[in-house]
């Protein structure tokens, strides 16, 4: 579990935005490369009064992302095919409960991973649409692991590109949620409502990703 969450913390070391959503050049890769410094300082001012009082960088982090991530597309993902079956107030509490424990392992995994340096890497022509783009990344951590991550972006309706999926190493993340959906609502019987409050310790407590 650790180190999926290290890899979501990948994420958010490359969060798109700050506090402006839209950047003096609003293309996807601009709005990678100016967040960056943007999100590390946010780290860096947080990191030694993190364990004291954790919910000021998870609260910074809110800000940060919620413009720029689609928590509320992803988290419909996640639902999968349960999702026809779900209320109109559960798909929203589960969004609300996704980005908010999302958020929470972000803001803890950043503080246990330092990068070396970060590289943005321009995409190719068939990557890139008017509202669709793949952006591709190397992380290098202290280490020397070179992670190589893979963001799916897309224009919202306002114009801003927002992040809807991630790889890393090959590690497909939304996927990864959407099994962690689905093993849930079959050990708790199809019951949505318990699956959306049992969210947040069954993933504390999962190994997924760790392999």
């Amino acid at each position: 579990m650790f180190k999926f969450m290290k890899l979501w913390s990948l994420f958010v070391l490359l969060a798109f935005s700050a506090t402006s959503a839209i950047s003096q050049e609003n293309d996807p890769v601009s709005v990678v490369k100016t967040s960056i410094d943007k999100v590390m300082l946010s780290i860096d001012v947080n990191r030694d009064s993190f364990d004291q009082n954790p919910d000021v960088l998870t609260n910074e982090m809110i800000v940060i992302l919620d413009p720029v991530v689609a928590f509320d597309s992803i988290a419909s993902g996640v639902m999968g095919r349960y999702r026809k079956d779900a209320s109109d107030e559960q798909i929203e509490k589960f969004a609300k409960t996704f980005k908010k424990t999302m958020v929470k392992l972000y803001a803890k995994a950043l503080i246990s991973f330092e990068s070396k340096s970060i590289e943005v890497l321009e995409p190719s022509a068939e990557d890139i649409s008017p509202k669709k783009a793949k952006i591709v990344s190397h992380v290098t951590a202290e280490n020397g692991t070179v992670y190589k991550v893979i963001y799916s972006m897309r224009k919202s309706k306002e114009g801003v590109w927002q992040a809807r999926n991630m790889i890393v190493d090959g590690i497909n993340l939304g996927l990864t949620y959407v099994n962690q959906f689905d093993s849930a609502m079959n050990r708790y019987g199809g019951d949505i409502d318990l699956v959306i409050n049992s969210w947040q310790s069954d993933l504390d407590q999962s190994d997924v990703g760790g392999r």
